[in-house]
């Protein structure tokens, strides 16, 4: 097996959210998680149809920025879709979550109570010295207003060194199927990174 490929892959520019209100989940994520708007369009027209496999659609796109990570919040207005089924679980083929590094679990977590958010973790949560690969790790998960699994992730100071003065610092995205146990991809994890 060759370590070369044809594809020449460099990095995922963003990650997209289908949302139902624009303003509601700009206001969520800008107001909740501090994420920064970079920009705010609507387009339309056949490639657009082509390229989402949507006829006729018209789609209002917001891209948003969290330290160097970008994530687009995506309305059709036009053309209505299903929501995300209320009976979803982790194991499920279509779930996924955005984890959002954090530099204290409990300031941003006390920030986040004040929002009105569905849980899906009771409160925070560590994951015991035993797992040694990610011991003393602590995670907080719950849902954005369109029923979106985000997580709050907090790495140990020993492990990770992160700016203190953010309450929010980097956006991870982990996929969970039934031919993986659990793939995490961590954009931006470096201590040096992390503090850039």
């Amino acid at each position: 097996m060759s370590d070369q490929t044809d594809v020449q892959v460099q990095k995922i520019r963003a990650i997209g959210l289908t949302v139902t209100n624009r303003e509601r989940s700009l206001e969520f994520y800008t107001q909740a998680l501090a994420f920064e708007l970079v920009s705010d369009i609507t387009v339309e027209g056949q490639d657009y149809s082509d390229l989402e496999g949507v006829t006729g659609a018209k789609i209002r796109i917001i891209t948003l920025r969290l330290g160097d990570e970008l994530i687009e919040l995506m309305e059709y207005l036009n053309i209505q879709g299903k929501p995300i089924p209320s009976y979803s679980q982790s194991n499920d083929l279509w779930f996924q979550h955005l984890a959002i590094v954090v530099s204290d679990m409990d300031r941003a977590y006390a920030h986040l109570r004040t929002f009105s958010i569905e849980l899906i973790s009771v409160a925070p949560q560590t994951i015991p010295p035993e797992n040694e690969a990610s011991g003393g790790v602590r995670a907080f998960k719950f849902k954005d207003p369109d029923g979106h699994d985000l997580e709050l992730i907090w790495f140990p100071p020993d492990n990770w060194t992160l700016d203190k003065k953010k309450k929010f610092a980097s956006v991870t995205r982990e996929i969970k199927t039934t031919h993986h146990k659990l793939h995490q991809l961590f954009f931006k994890l470096s201590p040096t990174e992390l503090n850039a």
